[in-house]
């Protein structure tokens, strides 16, 4: 696993949450520009021999994509001459030998009312861009031209921020947001550039307001996420998509981020990505690792972990109340929200106190609704956070 060598081993938090799959982390890989990607709504990894990072920023950027180290240092920007940034929401890689496709989803609609969403399609330049010219920015900038795929809803404009490529088939699958029960739609392969299609309706899945999703590049594993959870399918070697996802998803270890609208499988299929918005309008956004735990990479990653860390369990004894568990591993300013599924704020449990070492509270929940929450811990030395459930 050659990508694993160059990453820093540095845990930001620990969770204690329901997850089944082996997974170690998170851990933190590296770190985006702050300034150029500030609203990061997409990630994507190729399979090449020094692999690559591929991101968009939401809606308000030109129509371009970074491309970085795995360490998130831009190499360069690939302009798309053809393409406008209506709603970009996620970002697919296909790749067969040396080139790769990468797919753009314009398929945000927060108010439910795009006449239709498009799929912009262009080819991954290589790495020699050093004599490219530069943008007043200092990153260098390419301009191509890309394949557009148009496409209408069976039944209705939806709102989606989740887009995929099946590795098998080279179906899409595009996945509304805010659909109580969110609804899965495929267009089939082949796809014809300038044209306009509508999308199959496929299967329905039992969570909402997803934000992001990837399939691995062998097209074995699904993984999908929300603000607060993230999930995976195990996809059998004869089995479509749909019928893969009409099977209960396996929650996996997630550290909710503050707009975290950005997964990804790792170059190997052996972990998973993630990174989010700039936080808080200040410090560049991390990338976040997870690693299988069952090789001994993920292990010794795990052992060598360093901490703070945060845990949250129902209080014996006191129906209503939570005990919240952390670690500060020095004396740092800290505050403590209680968030909703869409990140409001539901609770500010402390504003600004000085804390160091373990550290234990009670929290009152007995007024907030019943649906899935996180406790957010921030400081100006890091973010943790934990998701929890109040039934």
């Amino acid at each position: 696993m050659r990508f694993l060598v160059v990453l820093a081993a540095v845990v930001l938090g620990t969770i204690s949450a329901v997850a089944q799959q082996g997974y170690a982390g998170p851990f933190i890989g590296g770190r985006l520009n702050a300034t150029l990607l500030n609203e990061v709504s997409g990630i994507a990894v190729d399979q090449q021999v020094d692999p690559r990072l591929w991101l968009i920023n939401d809606s308000g950027d030109k129509p371009q994509i970074y491309c970085a180290t795995m360490r998130g240092d831009l190499r360069y920007k690939l302009r798309v001459a053809n393409a406008t940034n209506v709603d970009w929401e996620d970002i697919a890689i296909s790749c067969a030998g040396k080139q790769c496709d990468i797919y753009v989803a314009d398929i945000g609609d927060n108010n439910g009312k795009r006449a239709n969403v498009t799929i912009y399609r262009v080819k991954a330049q290589s790495d020699s861009v050093d004599m490219i010219p530069q943008d007043r920015d200092g990153i260098g900038v390419v301009n191509d031209t890309a394949d557009v795929f148009t496409f209408t809803y069976p039944d209705g404009a939806r709102d989606a921020e989740t887009f995929f490529v099946d590795p098998r088939t080279n179906d899409f699958y595009f996945i509304s947001k805010r659909d109580k029960l969110a609804r899965v739609y495929r267009a089939a392969a082949p796809h014809r550039n300038g044209t306009t299609r509508t999308l199959e309706f496929a299967t329905t899945l039992p969570m909402s307001m997803l934000t992001a999703g990837d399939i691995s590049h062998d097209g074995s594993m699904i993984i999908l996420k929300n603000y607060l959870y993230a999930w995976q399918w195990e996809r059998r070697p004869d089995e479509s998509v749909a019928d893969a996802l009409k099977r209960p998803g396996v929650r996996l270890p997630y550290m909710p981020e503050e707009q975290g609208e950005a997964i990804c499988f790792t170059s190997d299929d052996r972990g998973f990505m993630t990174t989010s918005e700039r936080e808080n309008g200040g410090s560049n956004p991390p990338i976040y690792l997870y690693l299988r735990s069952d090789g001994r990479t993920g292990n010794q990653l795990q052992r060598d972990a360093k901490l703070p860390s945060i845990s949250i369990v129902p209080t014996p004894g006191k129906p209503g109340y939570m005990t919240l568990r952390y670690v500060v591993p020095e004396v740092a300013r800290v505050s403590i929200t209680v968030v909703n599924m869409i990140l409001m704020t539901m609770q500010t449990i402390d504003e600004d106190s000085g804390e160091a070492g373990v550290q234990e509270r009670e929290i009152d929940i007995r007024r907030l609704p019943p649906g899935d929450y996180a406790v957010f811990l921030n400081s100006n030395m890091f973010n943790v956070s934990v998701p929890f459930t109040k039934p």
